[in-house]
């Protein structure tokens, strides 16, 4: 580029420069009389940067790009787009110009955060149009910085698939994220995240000719976010605090969705309490059925309730219509029900959500509407709020509650630990010599 440059200027107009920029650089000695301070450099350290490094050296750029988390204190800065973290399955849809459809198949999209939780990534997924079952699939990819001083969004999308490089800006609009910007053929584009939902969105990309008067939908994207984990289970001890108790929960597969059981032993009213359960949820976490068995209060216990496809809440037979809108169980005796929302709404870092749950209430086992809230503070922490009663619950790798203060605590240690503190805690309940199976 530098001999581009000097090959155009002519001799004179290249002596004549060179003086001024002299003239210029020494200004400061015959003005001042005295030379500019040098810069006053930090000490070179002894090592590098700290990086990952993989086994495989050809994955190192890949390992130091991707970040965990959100950047500490950049929660709220990147929630717009910071809410998408995850795995979403989308229902693509590419229109003509005629407005019929040329193009639709499924895809999925993917999020995640890069450069220490500073920015976010994703990459988007789909079958080839010409041979769908076959083809090389088309994959693109965005990269998502938010500039703190304009406050508005950058994004850079590519894709060597089909050939392009977009740059559009934007952010917050309302309830929507508009992005504007152009095409590689100069056109106008803008890109709409609408209806946006923890677990769902609508995302419709719209194209110009004429420099934004008028506007014509080209895409069109139904995302529903996948459950972050499809396969597992796991299983949970609680201590209670407020009422002397104690309580073990399983969470695991089924082969149509996810089972939730447990049993809850505590005194209450000077009585012993013991209380079995089993919540069903279907593939999506929403409740189906739940079983209560037991007894409390020197009365033997049973409920069944139940949740018609069409959302209609029933128990031991009375359909409910005011819990219409509820989708999830909450069982206030324990603290495990609280897991089905956190694993249905898969919230990212910093994002929060409304629940709209039936609350089964002790002693008197009636349901009623409970409007709650849930927001995630960190990888494994969630601020919880019913009503006026608020708690930090913290989760374990698969999303089941471990710690609810300040009514249940996690009972850890080694499992013969656990068992010699169950079995004590039971005799302490029901006044009697309950023993444990040895399986920790």
């Amino acid at each position: 580029m530098l001999k581009a440059i000097l090959s155009t200027m002519k001799p004179t107009s290249f002596l004549t420069s060179a003086k001024a920029f002299l003239s210029f650089a020494v200004l400061p000695l015959s003005v001042f009389s005295q030379p500019i301070p040098a810069p006053t450099l930090a000490p070179m350290q002894p090592q590098p940067p700290r990086i990952v490094l993989p086994n495989d050296s050809t994955q190192a750029a890949i390992e130091n790009l991707r970040a965990p988390n959100v950047h500490p204190g950049y929660e709220e800065k990147l929630r717009t787009f910071g809410q998408f973290i995850g795995i979403w399955d989308m229902d693509i849809r590419l229109f003509n110009k005629a407005n019929q459809i040329v193009y639709h198949q499924p895809g999925v999209w993917m999020f995640s955060w890069i450069l220490d939780g500073r920015a976010i990534q994703d990459v988007i997924v789909g079958p080839p149009r010409s041979d769908p079952a076959n083809g090389e699939r088309r994959i693109g990819t965005t990269i998502r910085y938010y500039d703190e001083t304009t406050k508005r969004w950058h994004i850079t999308f590519m894709t060597p698939t089909g050939q392009i490089y977009i740059h559009l800006e934007g952010g917050q609009k309302g309830d929507e994220i508009v992005l504007e910007g152009k095409d590689t053929d100069g056109s106008m584009l803008r890109w709409m995240f609408t209806e946006i939902a923890p677990g769902s969105f609508h995302w419709l990309g719209y194209t110009s000719p004429d420099n934004g008067k008028t506007w014509r939908l080209e895409q069109e994207m139904f995302a529903k976010r996948r459950a972050r984990v499809t396969t597992g289970k796991g299983s949970a001890w609680w201590r209670r605090n407020d009422l002397r108790g104690l309580e073990s929960a399983r969470l695991q597969r089924t082969n149509n969705g996810w089972l939730l059981s447990g049993t809850s032993a505590f005194e209450h009213a000077r009585s012993p309490c013991l209380l079995n359960y089993q919540v069903r949820c279907d593939e999506d976490w929403h409740t189906r059925l739940v079983l209560v068995d037991g007894w409390a209060d020197q009365r033997f216990v049973h409920h069944q309730i139940a949740v018609k496809p069409n959302g209609r809440w029933i128990h031991n037979g009375t359909e409910l219509a005011q819990l219409d809108g509820c989708i999830d169980i909450d069982l206030n005796f324990s603290p495990s029900t609280n897991t089905l929302p956190i694993r249905r709404l898969c919230l990212a870092v910093g994002a929060s959500s409304r629940v709209r749950a039936a609350w089964l209430r002790f002693p008197d086992f009636t349901l009623h509407v409970a409007e709650q809230s849930y927001t995630r503070i960190g990888t494994n922490r969630y601020e919880y709020r019913n009503g006026k009663f608020e708690s930090e619950i913290s989760v374990d790798s698969i999303g089941l509650v471990r710690d609810y203060p300040p009514a249940w605590e996690p009972l850890t240690g080694a499992a013969a630990d656990r068992r010699t503190a169950a079995n004590e805690a039971f005799a302490r309940i029901t006044h009697e010599d309950y023993s444990l199976p040895a399986a920790g």
